[in-house]
């Protein structure tokens, strides 16, 4: 089971690499689509073949890991020939035919391997609950995204039963796409761990046709570098909306008769401004023809002040909503959501209706705009009438903090218009939609 080249399937020289790597800990930073997560998976099916072995498979969350890695580990051990419930178990005790015992600390979250090995499978945002286990091997998803302190710990729980009598080696394998910051995996190189590189053209025999192509057209060309040729590069500091110049700042005026999106961005206090900005299809481009920033301001008052704007220019468009997804929340002391609100006042428009979704990621929902400003394959979707000043500032000054994942909102001016444009963009052309890739 150790030999990858027991099955009829081609790997990449990363992946083999990442399988089949005898440090103790491994680091596979690869681009998506760069066949991770089969690694992944085969690398718990090795280390479990060892009878009585106890390993855990993590991702940063729970919801993470069974929303996303833990079906990819199950497709991936269907293509090599394993059945649920016949060779493992999720989330039940082993039955009796089996003749193995159940995981002593069992608690649900355990796989259950037939021939009696077990795999904890949880997230790493829980990793202080696993002080006291004793592990054989890790095995962990998007370690960018991991909790500080959760790398560490698992380090010190090598020390499991089973690879101590027979004297084997322990392991740790953890796959990510890069991280923004890239001191992440470079403080961690060392005589222990091996850091592998892959970038997504060395699998894209097994990638949908035209995948990757179509990626040029999805982002930037900083997130292409890092996402697909898995490059790694620091944002620490640098320019969030880095793909917006001089050349996506035109004279666009609002189109009383064009398809609008209505976007927004909540930060109303008596220092963060409302944020409301229009933005219209006009042909087959999208464009920012209006917006409206208000301090002292709240979702009543900026509904009343765009309402207006609407009755004097005489807009009879389709209406869209969308914007900041904790819009949907009720706070103890309203009697209704901001989303509600603005549906009192907006609901008679043609076609009116919400499209908002949570964002799960800032830097996803950064890269979705950075791509409509201007694509790897240098196409430009994305305007700013040269009336809209604010949102103008904020782009061009909204940066990174140094951690390279969030924004530096120290100013309290900062990142709302940009924010309002930006969850415009999450919400039609996502940069997170990614296939599940098995070889």
């Amino acid at each position: 089971m150790n030999n990858p080249n027991e099955y009829d399937i081609e790997y990449t020289d990363s992946q083999f690499d990442a399988i089949t790597s005898t440090s103790p800990e491994c680091i596979f930073v690869g681009g998506i689509g760069s066949g991770k997560s089969f690694a992944l998976g085969q690398f718990v099916l090795n280390e479990a073949c060892l009878v009585g072995s106890l390993g855990i498979l993590t991702a940063p969350t729970s919801g993470t890991l069974n929303l996303s890695t833990l079906p990819a580990c199950k497709k991936i051990w269907s293509k090599l020939g394993l059945v649920q419930d016949i060779d493992y178990i999720i989330g039940k005790r082993p039955p009796k035919n089996w003749g193995i015992k159940p995981y002593s600390e069992y608690n649900g979250n355990v796989l259950t391997w037939a021939w009696g090995s077990y795999t904890i499978v949880d997230g790493s945002d829980t990793y202080d609950a696993h002080r006291g286990t004793e592990l054989d091997y890790v095995a962990g998803d998007e370690f960018r995204d991991f909790k500080d302190g959760a790398y560490e710990m698992f380090q010190g729980r090598m020390r499991g039963e089973a690879k101590k009598a027979i004297g084997g080696d322990y392991r740790m394998l953890f796959v990510t796409t890069p991280p923004d910051n890239p001191n992440k995996v470079q403080d961690l190189i060392s005589e222990r761990v091996q850091v592998i590189y892959g970038n997504s053209f060395e699998n894209q025999h097994n990638l949908p046709p035209g995948y990757l192509v179509g990626l040029k057209h999805s982002y930037d060309e900083i997130t292409y570098r890092r996402e697909v040729l898995g490059e790694l590069i620091y944002s620490g500091g640098s320019a969030a909306y880095h793909a917006f110049s001089d050349q996506n700042i035109v004279s666009m005026p609002f189109m009383p008769n064009a398809p609008t999106v209505m976007a927004w961005d909540f930060n109303a206090s008596a220092k963060k401004p409302m944020s409301t900005g229009l933005i219209q299809q006009i042909g087959s481009k999208w464009y920012l023809t209006k917006e409206f920033i208000n301090k002292n301001s709240n979702t009543d008052e900026q509904c009343q002040v765009v309402l207006e704007f609407f009755k004097n220019v005489g807009f009879n468009g389709t209406l869209v909503v969308t914007g900041d997804y904790s819009g949907f929340r009720k706070e103890s002391n309203a009697t209704r959501s901001d989303y509600a609100i603005i549906e009192l006042y907006f609901k008679h428009y043609p076609s009116f209706r919400n499209q908002t979704r949570p964002t799960l990621s800032i830097r996803d929902r950064v890269s979705s705009l950075n791509a409509q400003f201007c694509n790897m394959a240098g196409e430009r979707n994305f305007y700013v009438d040269s009336s809209c000043k604010k949102t103008i500032e904020d782009l061009q000054k909204t940066r990174y903090k140094e951690n390279g994942t969030t924004l530096d909102d120290t100013d309290p001016e900062r990142t709302h218009p940009s924010d309002m444009v930006s969850y415009w963009a999450y919400n039609w052309y996502p940069s997170d939609r990614k296939p599940i890739v098995y070889g």
